[in-house]
């Protein structure tokens, strides 16, 4: 059953049926799925796929046939979906940005106001909560708080079973009131690599991730069965992108804007309230979902946000806008931008595209130099909805990560730059005809990773070769030719990736390193000062620069400094255990005595602990 209206009410709910008695807000489970193409689910024609739950839950919703993400980057189409606002608004383009202000309540803070308990269970670390999707939820479960300490901070990756489990035990608690869940899984995701009873299932490694990640799904919505309360719950089932897998040379995704990155799945099931079994061919995207589940919540729509509900047919159908940085911010490339609209697609580069996609749905026939005349009208319509999407724009600016922040997200293969990226300069590389390449970086950092030294030396030599103006490389070139031996060198080429972006936080963070390894306490706390004022949202920032103050000598500051971390999280084990260490080496005894008993009574067995208590023990 297929619609081209928005209008997928059931009758029988509808307002204009005429029923004096307003429905019950349903509960809301919100499940994204990151890096999941949609045809290689079952429900998306793929006939091969082992994707029951995912399949079973369209047969019972409304399946959207065309929806897409505005950007192929997990925090901002995350950003988009949980308010309804495009990037160009909320102003997050890239992971590893940290949002001050979204510029309209989130979805959690609205249903949370509407007397909705709320909890989110995230599964990498490119959603920590210091970027600033948290907000409204009472609970944000992005892994433990030591996971944030230490080599664990590189790697935050949460297994689906484990997510779900977390999130089941939090689902079955007693409460009075309506709850809106969030599930995030991150196992499709590269390196593909199928858990095991799954790998050996499929030719493909991602579809055995998929099938897996459908296992776990299935055990949420069963327990929704167990509970009884399937029938009242809003199932929201979306990613946040897709996965290139090889098309037009993209491997993984973020720098293209072919629907291989574009295109993601999304069904909504609400019994009785949606229609079962019916799919739209209806053009929407992650703006949507937010005005859609307000809607059903019976909560009146976000003032000032671009998305619409998925359940009433627009006065006229938006272009849809999608945007990436990536390619700029990582390798000093050109940006780009893409415009959709009445089944054809622009895509605005240094050589520009043009798809009829209607009739080329894979995007292999570029109509662009053909059409010029029609390539310059796209061209200024795109400039037109990007003038009209920024009218909304009113938070403040987001700010970028923190420099531990930037070093993990680079272990996930994101946002080794943060360098800003340049509209219109056709003097830079197109990104298609740099992807292929992409490699030469992810293998030489994937050989320093492993211990290769010899060869991380070698490939990074090359790679700024070819990518002269990549932050990434030089950076790399750096940290290769320091675990070689040579430091002095490895400074040379990490000024070279700092002159290239000055805000880029692994540079910084080893530039800072090898400042305090040589002694030179001015270098130091100048990098380390300007990490703190560039990555203000984490606790690690500060805690370094009172470090850093207190091996300059300079203690009220260091003081100063660490009290700000702590205010920023005082969770953080390592942020008290620094200020313990620091208060018992100025003598002050006391104070540092109760910050030990605060650590005891979270953890009374930690090792660290010992140290210090034998520091404070009476002679």
């Amino acid at each position: 059953m297929r619609f081209r209206l928005g209008i997928v009410l059931c009758a029988a709910a509808a307002s204009a049926c005429g029923k004096a008695a307003e429905p019950r807000p349903p509960n809301v489970l919100l499940i994204t799925i990151d890096t999941l193409r949609a045809d290689r689910l079952g429900c998306y024609g793929r006939s091969s796929a082992a994707t029951p739950a995912i399949d079973g839950l369209a047969r019972e919703g409304l399946r959207f046939e065309r929806a897409y993400t505005p950007v192929p980057l997990t925090l901002p189409a995350h950003a988009t979906l949980l308010t309804g606002l495009e990037p160009a608004a909320h102003g997050l383009l890239d992971n590893g940005m940290v949002a001050r202000d979204l510029g309209v309540p989130t979805l959690a803070e609205r249903l949370s106001g509407a007397g909705y308990d709320s909890g989110a269970f995230v599964a990498a670390h490119v959603l920590n909560r210091i970027f600033g999707l948290d907000r409204g939820f009472a609970l944000y479960d992005d892994g433990p708080p030591e996971a944030d300490e230490g080599e664990g901070f590189f790697h935050g990756v949460a297994d689906a079973r484990g997510r779900v489990d977390a999130a089941l035990a939090w689902l079955r608690r007693p409460r009075g009131g309506p709850f809106f869940l969030w599930v995030h899984l991150f196992d499709v995701h590269a390196p593909h690599v199928a858990p095991e009873g799954f790998g050996e299932r499929f030719e493909d490694a991602y579809d055995g991730e998929v099938a897996y990640v459908d296992a776990q799904i299935a055990r949420l919505l069963r327990a929704l069965d167990t509970m009884g309360v399937a029938g009242e719950t809003l199932v929201v089932l979306t990613a946040d992108h897709g996965e290139g897998l090889g098309e037009h040379g993209e491997e993984t995704h973020g720098i293209l804007l072919h629907d291989a990155t574009l295109h993601v799945p999304l069904v909504l099931r609400l019994p009785g309230r949606v229609r079962a079994g019916a799919s739209s061919v209806r053009v929407v995207g992650l703006a949507d979902v937010a005005p859609t589940v307000l809607e059903l919540a019976g909560l009146p729509p976000n003032a000032r946000v671009h998305g619409t509900s998925l359940l009433r047919e627009p006065a006229a159908a938006r272009p849809l806008w999608a945007a990436s940085e990536y390619p700029a911010r990582q390798y000093g490339w050109a940006a780009l931008r893409s415009l959709r609209s009445d089944g054809m697609k622009y895509v605005e580069a240094p050589r520009p595209e043009l798809f009829d996609l209607a009739r080329d749905p894979g995007e292999l026939r570029n109509l662009a130099p053909e059409r010029p005349g029609e390539v310059a009208q796209w061209s200024a319509r795109l400039r037109e909805t990007e003038r009209s999407l920024a009218a909304l724009r009113t938070a403040e600016a987001p700010a970028e990560a923190d420099a531990e922040t930037r070093e993990r997200l680079a272990a996930l293969g994101y946002a080794r730059s943060a360098a800003p990226a340049a509209r219109g300069d056709t003097g830079r590389v197109d990104p298609k005809d740099g992807v292929a390449e992409v490699g030469v970086i992810d293998r030489a950092y994937d050989a320093l990773q492993r211990g290769d030294t010899a060869g991380a030396v070698a490939r990074f030599a090359d790679a700024v070769l070819r990518f002269p103006t990549s932050p990434a490389a030089w950076t790399g070139r750096g940290l290769a030719s320091e675990a070689a031996g040579d430091r002095k060198a490895a400074e040379a080429y990490l000024r070279r990736a700092e002159a290239l972006d000055p805000a880029r936080a692994e540079t910084l963070l080893r530039l800072a390193a090898l400042a305090e390894a040589r002694g030179d306490r001015g270098e130091e706390l100048r990098v380390r000062r300007r990490l703190a004022l560039l990555f203000p949202r984490h606790a690690a920032s500060r805690r370094q620069l009172a470090a850093a103050l207190e091996r300059s000598g300079r203690f009220e500051e260091a003081e100063a400094a660490l009290r700000q971390a702590q205010a920023l999280d005082g969770s953080s084990r390592a942020t008290r255990r620094a200020l313990c260490r620091f208060l018992l080496a100025r003598g002050r005894t006391a104070e540092a005595r109760a910050v030990l008993e605060d650590l005891r009574r979270d953890d009374a067995a930690d090792p660290a602990l010992e140290t210090l208590a034998r520091a404070l023990a009476p002679d």
